[in-house]
């Protein structure tokens, strides 16, 4: 495989973190992401674009940074998957910590500094730090959607029952950890592989969290979050692993995370995405777990809104919002200490979600021990 290299490190430098791009066909956005990596105000970073047989111009567009910026990496290999592009990175990859980026999503100037606090004086078994995201749309103003959590410590149950990280592009990890879960397994259909990474991480590791808005998720209909069926079949293929190779897990749990998983479907196929039908999706999640889909009042609300829509003859799909600010601009213009900014909306549903997440959370932890490494 012929690779194109670059110097890692400017003179004087030293690696602490390294930052992975696994890109395909990403000549849209790559540019807005790695500009934010660029300006990330932790400067002792290598940036690697492993790019993913791409056929467009994502190659020429990494290449062109790379030759101003001399931090970057670009790694050309044949279209094998987003899980074997971020094994790729990991194997060259010198930094002690690792991040993950989407060549479509950004990163705050301040998400790689924040981040990176979390493990100064930490517990060495403190594995993963993740961050909150903030949803962009493909003019990249934020559209509502934000993914937020106050976990902490021992997350494995709470992450089966609802995969809180949201994306994977918002966290930064221990290399020595990924290298003893084995990286990234390549073997899942689309879209789930970094779910079951994060869940073979939280089974032997800690987490930490830093409680800002320091991603951008990029969420567009031709993304790969917006292939419901593949995405439904690979989150089910990540809990057969689970049910096999930790078979004390709860048939239960598992069953509330596929309604979970359901009702993302359900509320990504409402918004605009390519999921289909959003009461197909919640019809299924009655089937499999019918007291927790009644528990969940956000459904209830989804087939009432399909009700009025269809009674209507209306079944258009949401509009934009042209009137919320641009999340770049938002980034230029604020200072070392802030983060992104979700309209209020988003921030009233962050804090809705922290306090759920934590009361599921007491529920699942308790009476039951950490992972030691006595039991790996």
């Amino acid at each position: 495989m012929q690779r194109t290299h670059h110097t890692v490190t400017r003179k004087g430098e030293t690696v602490s973190v390294s930052l992975i791009i696994p890109a395909y066909n990403a000549e849209k956005y790559i540019g807005f992401t790695i500009e934010s990596l660029i300006r990330q105000s932790h400067a002792e970073l290598e940036i690697i674009v492993v790019d993913d047989g791409s056929t467009d111009r994502t190659r020429e567009i990494a290449c062109r940074y790379a030759e101003t910026d001399d931090r970057m990496t670009v790694l050309p290999q044949k279209n094998l998957g987003v899980a074997t592009a971020r094994n790729t990175g990991i194997e060259v990859a010198k930094g002690e910590f690792v991040g993950f980026i989407d060549a479509d999503d950004i990163w705050h100037s301040t998400a790689v500094a924040k981040m990176l606090i979390r493990f100064e004086g930490a517990s060495p078994n403190l594995g993963v730090v993740y961050t909150w995201s903030a949803d962009i749309d493909e003019e990249n103003r934020v559209t509502g959607g934000v993914h937020a959590s106050k976990a902490r410590g021992h997350v494995y149950p709470l992450l089966v029952f609802h995969n809180f990280l949201g994306n994977a592009s918002s966290t930064i990890i221990r290399k020595r950890c990924l290298e003893e879960v084995g990286g990234c397994r390549p073997e899942f259909d689309l879209g789930c592989e970094d779910f079951d990474l994060y869940l073979r991480l939280a089974s032997r590791f800690e987490f930490d969290v830093v409680p800002e808005f320091l991603v951008a998720y990029r969420r567009t209909p031709e993304a790969m979050s917006s292939h419901a069926e593949r995405m439904n079949r690979a989150h089910h293929q990540v809990l057969d692993k689970v049910r096999c190779e930790r078979p004390a897990v709860s048939p239960r749990l598992l069953r509330s995370s596929k309604v979970n998983f359901y009702a993302y479907l359900a509320h990504s196929a409402g918004s605009g995405g390519n999921a289909g039908d959003p009461l197909h999706w919640i019809r299924k999640s009655f089937r499999t777990d019918p007291i927790l889909a009644l528990c969940r009042i956000d459904l209830l609300a989804i087939i009432l809104r399909q009700i009025r829509l269809r009674g209507a003859g209306d079944v258009a799909r949401p509009a934009g919002h042209p009137d919320r600010g641009n999340i770049l601009d938002q980034d230029r213009c604020s200072d070392a200490s802030s983060s992104f900014h979700p309209p209020t909306s988003g921030r009233i549903l962050a804090q809705i979600k922290c306090i759920l997440a934590s009361m599921v959370y007491r529920v699942l932890r308790w009476g039951r021990p950490p992972p030691s490494s006595a039991g790996r």
